[in-house]
């Protein structure tokens, strides 16, 4: 079954497929940034503000930032990590193919590259991407921590749209189970793993959740950067009810 692409949303099905013919491409920042405009645009009028988990250097956190900035919502854009390498040993996590691509080594926790990730490299990224410093002062949060322990806590009450970039199965699991019935009527979740094959946990734990949640409540679709070539999307969950 073939998805909608949603630059403008209509999300019609409930059974999204796996497509990892794009899996691991490059993205292009301009491309990136296409994409996190389409999300936003999408629930511009949705009450809520805007929560990504999964931060790591603020690569898309930065691109959402910028485009809550150019149509001047208003929405605070919330943002969760640890900043700290990942046990990726949990059997939901296992994933043959991230194995044959680490050289069939287990991996305990991401590569030095990513660990070495901090909030400054994300406060680089929003100033690199010329948004105002008092405009991130004001409509920016970073959260450090576990979001196991921090999310319950400190997440908005209202959410319009949600960004998961978080890898594991135990961390997709705590995160939807927070945000979801904080997630307004009309918002979106974006799965940045849902479709990738190297972290089943990813898309595990959202189908658990939604085993217990009415079919009429939710759709699928996906957001794409809106680019001829389609180089960038990400499955979508639109709340229906």
């Amino acid at each position: 079954m073939t998805l909608p692409v949603l630059s403008t949303i209509d999300l019609a099905t409930t059974d999204p497929p796996i497509d990892d013919s794009r899996i691991g491409q490059p993205v292009p920042d301009e491309t990136l940034l296409g994409y996190m405009k389409a999300a936003v645009n999408v629930t511009r009028n949705v009450e809520g503000d805007v929560v990504e988990c999964g931060v790591w250097k603020g690569f898309s956190f930065s691109a959402l930032a910028k485009s809550l900035y150019l149509i001047d919502s208003g929405k605070m854009l919330y943002g969760y990590d640890s900043w700290k390498p990942i046990d990726t040993s949990a059997v939901e996590d296992f994933s043959a193919l991230r194995l044959k691509a680490n050289g069939s080594k287990p991996r305990a926790e991401l590569s030095s590259i990513d660990a070495r990730a901090s909030q400054k490299d994300v406060y680089r990224n929003l100033l690199a991407g010329r948004i105002p410093k008092e405009y991130i002062k004001s409509h920016t949060v970073l959260v450090t921590g576990w979001i196991e322990e921090t999310l319950r806590l400190t997440a908005p009450t209202a959410v319009s749209l949600i960004h998961l970039d978080v890898d594991l199965y135990a961390s997709y699991k705590i995160a939807i189970e927070v945000l979801w019935p904080r997630l307004s009527i009309n918002g979106m979740v974006l799965m940045d793993e849902y479709a990738d094959l190297t972290w089943p946990g990813a898309r595990l734990a959202i189908d658990e959740y939604l085993h217990d949640v009415p079919p009429t409540n939710y759709s699928f679709g996906i957001i794409a950067d809106g680019a001829a070539s389609g180089r960038f999307y990400r499955i979508a969950l639109k709340k229906m009810a």
